[in-house]
């Protein structure tokens, strides 16, 4: 694979991810001055008003959602 190709695959990996992070903010309502504990706190309490079969999954979600909110906000 050539260094061009290679360039654009990591840039189409990247345009994905701020695709889901936009969705996931606007989702849960989380601003870019949100600490981990504040997004942390929205999207728990916007998972669990959904429904509270989801609490199973708040670890997980929340450890991958936070690290990736924090990792690539503007």
């Amino acid at each position: 694979m050539s260094p061009s190709a290679i360039g654009s695959l990591t840039n189409s990996k990247a345009t994905s991810y701020l695709l889901v992070i936009d969705l996931l903010k606007g989702y849960f309502k989380i601003q870019d001055r949100d600490d981990l504990h504040e997004i942390r706190e929205k999207a728990t309490g916007k998972l669990l008003t959904l429904d509270e079969s989801l609490k199973p999954t708040l670890s997980p979600l929340l450890a991958w959602a936070a690290k990736t909110l924090l990792m690539y906000s503007s």
